[in-house]
């Protein structure tokens, strides 16, 4: 069989064993692309929850989830904790190993034979990687995960159990703050801090409320850009200049992109990786010159890509994520700003003689791209022109300062971390410096329940 044919073949497979569709790909605001072939991941209840679709879509791209047999995904049923356990496992890409365990291995949990046999290599696996607590001696494999529960399990999956602990005494801002377990204090603030969940606009954390399956994927997202940060990508954002594939493996292809920052910078990229657009997806090398691009980029390979709308992004500045935590003797100060995947996202919190403001939305949006206008960023700006220009942006006298993080991400993948606090000065005998700067150029089987139209 000639390469081609064999190609063919395997794409033929992927769509029978897969629950998505493919059809031209309709022409969007900043895209003439209406004769590019799209893969859209279906589910038959899609439309029940919206705004979880790109979310189903990537988890359901990544085999993280693949729904029931009757082609529904159910996005707005509680989540069970054994899919939980093995979604999570699945993300950390151990589910091979999970299915070499022998399903007659006995649990110390006291429900040991409430979990299926199914679902048993996930947990063992999830136990010998530290995903339960210590005290834990039931699974209730099909009880509802709460969001503390799946909380706990995704920060473990993180490997950031030492953080969550160093951070036990700092009580959450939240108005039902005392409805989150002493024990697992640290684990929400670490969550927060991550970027892994928010409380919701009344100031609640609702730590007892159950995950849906559709809010499952979105955290499950959130937890894979944390892992493929931790095994060391960055995102890089720009224009695509030059694409090009040819018949080699398994990353037959380059693909040319001019960073917001100018640089033009070339990464391998296999054809087959999947291109998310919303809730779509397109092969790599359906890919043109002029599409705008958000890329995730290990060790020289872009893993994983969005295909931006042009109108959706800020091609004027040059900063992918940035975040500012300031503190003043009587006021605090938190800037986040996002810029990528398609989104622009802000917010703006302040704290002065104890009153508390927040800014979301558009205003937030633009007075933080004013103020990355004044500040004029690039990956080549030292720690100490960073902060003067800063500080003189806000108008802030630095002997007035007590503390400073600042977390700056450009699109061409750079990353610097400044840390500044003028306590204990008088103890540093040799630095002059106290910046710390970082400068870097459903489920075949999670869903099986006591249903007979489970997906097996």
């Amino acid at each position: 069989m000639g390469k081609g044919k064999l190609a063919f073949s395997m794409l033929l497979v992927f769509l029978l064993v897969t629950s998505f569709s493919v059809s031209v790909f309709a022409n969007e605001a900043g895209h003439a692309a209406d004769d590019r072939m799209e893969i859209e991941f279906n589910f038959e209840d899609a439309e029940e929850a919206k705004w979880a679709q790109g979310y189903i879509g990537k988890m359901q791209s990544k085999d993280v989830v693949k729904g029931y047999r009757d082609g529904t995904f159910r996005p707005n049923a509680p989540v069970k904790r054994i899919e939980a356990i093995i979604m999570a496992v699945r993300l950390m890409d151990m589910e091979e190993e999970a299915l070499e365990k022998s399903q007659d291995t006995k649990l110390h949990f006291k429900d040991d034979q409430q979990i299926p046999s199914w679902g048993r290599g996930h947990v063992i696996v999830a136990l010998e990687n530290g995903l339960f607590d210590a005290t834990e001696e039931e699974i209730q494999a099909h009880e509802p995960a709460s969001r503390m529960w799946i909380v706990n399990l995704l920060i473990k999956a993180l490997d950031l159990e030492s953080e969550a602990l160093e951070q036990m005494t700092e009580i959450p801002d939240f108005k039902d703050s005392n409805l989150i377990p002493a024990g697992s204090v640290g684990y929400v603030n670490v969550a927060i801090e991550n970027d892994l969940i928010t409380g919701y606009q009344d100031n609640t954390f609702r730590a007892n409320d159950n995950v849906t399956r559709g809010e499952m994927t979105a955290l499950l997202d959130r937890t894979n850009d944390g892992l493929l940060e931790q095994e060391g990508a960055v995102t890089v954002q720009g224009e695509i200049t030059d694409v090009s594939f040819s018949d080699d493996e398994p990353a037959n292809g380059t693909i040319s992109i001019q960073t917001f920052n100018g640089e033009v910078v070339t990464y391998s990229i296999s054809s087959d990786t999947l291109i998310q657009y919303h809730s779509r997806f397109i092969q790599a090398d359906q890919l043109r010159t002029g599409d705008i691009v958000t890329a995730v980029v290990n060790k020289g390979t872009i893993v994983e890509a969005y295909l931006v709308d042009k109108n959706m992004v800020n091609t004027n500045t040059n900063i992918v994520e940035l975040e500012i935590e300031l503190e003043q003797e009587d006021k605090e100060m938190e800037i986040e700003y996002k810029n990528k995947k398609g989104k622009l996202e802000a917010e703006i919190e302040t704290e002065s003689d104890g009153q508390e403001k927040e800014i979301k939305g558009e205003a937030a949006i633009e007075q933080v791209e004013k103020l990355l206008e004044q500040l004029a960023l690039t990956p080549g700006l030292s720690a100490d022109v960073i902060v003067e220009r800063l500080l003189q942006a806000l108008e802030i006298e630095e002997e007035a300062l007590e503390e400073l993080e600042i977390e700056i991400k450009f699109s061409d993948g750079t990353k610097i971390e400044i840390e500044l606090g003028n306590e204990d000065e008088s103890d540093d005998d040799d630095d002059d410096d106290d910046d710390d700067v970082d400068d870097d150029d459903d489920d075949d089987d999670d869903d099986d329940d006591d249903d007979d139209d489970d997906d097996e």
